[in-house]
């Protein structure tokens, strides 16, 4: 009687690749079973390079097992990259059998659903490289055109397949890729702050466009038990989260819970709130280091001097934050006159801008 083994999930993209992939790994056929006609033998695809002995066996059925007695990998670790593309190769053969169009037409049709890296490595696909490549060029002529010819007619599937690029590394955001944070706006700081009031009524709009807009908002509060909650003046009540904290930056536990659940998206972070010489700048390096892009809402931003606060901003300029206003902001967010919230957000610039002693008087 045979030994039982135990069934391990494959990703196999057999009528694609013939290669099927385990937890990252790419396997190449090495032999079939004589004993059991209808088993394949498959070594990993380092064999060759690295000597991995690593093996998985399949009937070729939807029941694969993992190869006794060598399961173990000794090359080095998968390539997630590949191993992403591989799955992407098995997903767009599938869609094309079901709907009976071609991998290149669907490819054609969905460009932006491949990432660049993703696509640079399709493995065994050169063909759908060369169409892919082919495609996002001639995608961009087309835009080009339409630019300088605004009359002339253009395929909506091309018009979609590019959207504007969105540079995070030169101040660009939109409301599908941005999370506001404000930073420690608490009831025991209000005699304390250089332009408190000021800085809560900047900050009460940035939210209130945040709830408008979609944007989500993460919000601490710094030795809550001490320094007060955050002031009644600004609704946090659809925040992600009100973390409470000890520590200066704001990158809790809780607060990482947040960025790990948009982490697929969100390449920009709005920082303001109390002190920016303390919580605000260490919060924006570390952000920084994670490779987040960095917006300071200087006029929702303060701190208890004012040599201090215009001192944090020059820092904070010179690591790679950009300094700005909440207008500026909220402005980049909504990108278009035509947008539907543009009537709802256009309430919150009725009243001039109260000077917060950012430039001097004039």
């Amino acid at each position: 009687m045979e030994e039982e083994r135990t069934p391990v999930i494959l990703k196999l993209n057999k009528n694609l690749t013939l290669q099927p992939v385990h937890e990252g790994y790419s396997y190449r056929q090495h032999h079939e079973d004589r004993r059991k006609s209808q088993w394949r033998t498959f070594m990993c695809s380092n064999y060759a390079k690295s000597g991995c002995r690593a093996k998985v066996k399949t009937n070729w059925e939807k029941t694969f097992y993992l190869e006794e007695p060598r399961p173990v990998h000794t090359c080095g670790g998968p390539d997630e990259q590949k191993y992403e593309a591989t799955n992407f190769a098995g997903e767009l053969k599938q869609v094309a059998a079901e709907t009976g169009e071609k991998p290149h037409a669907l490819l054609g049709k969905h460009l932006m659903t491949v990432p660049d890296e993703v696509a640079a490595k399709l493995p065994n696909l050169s063909s759908l490289k060369r169409t892919l490549r082919r495609a996002k060029q001639k995608s961009r002529q087309k835009q080009q055109a339409l630019q300088q010819d605004p009359n002339m007619v253009v395929e909506t599937v091309y018009l979609n397949a590019h959207p504007p690029i969105m540079d995070v590394t030169i101040g660009m955001m939109d409301t599908t890729n941005t999370i506001f944070f404000m930073c420690d706006i608490q009831e025991k700081f209000k005699n304390a702050m250089l332009h408190f009031d000021e800085i809560v009524g900047s900050a009460s709009k940035l939210v209130r466009a945040a709830q408008i807009l979609l944007v989500p908002l993460v919000v601490t509060e710094q030795y809550p038990q001490g320094l007060g909650k955050t002031v009644p003046e600004i609704d946090i009540s659809k925040a992600k989260v009100v973390s409470a904290k000890t520590r200066f930056s704001m990158l809790t536990p809780q607060v990482d819970k947040v960025l790990d659940e948009f982490s697929d998206r969100i390449k920009v972070v709005v920082l303001f709130g109390i002190e920016a010489h303390v919580c605000v700048e260490q919060t924006a390096l570390e952000l920084l280091h994670r490779g987040y892009g960095v917006h300071i809402v200087a006029d929702a931003t303060t701190s208890r001097t004012h040599e201090d606060r215009l001192l944090a901003f020059e820092r904070l300029r010179q690591v790679g934050c950009f300094i700005s206003t909440r207008e500026a902001v909220i402005f980049k967010l909504l990108g278009d006159k035509e947008t539907p919230k543009f009537n709802e957000v256009r309430i919150l610039f009725a009243n001039t801008m109260t000077p917060t002693g950012l430039v001097p008087k004039l």
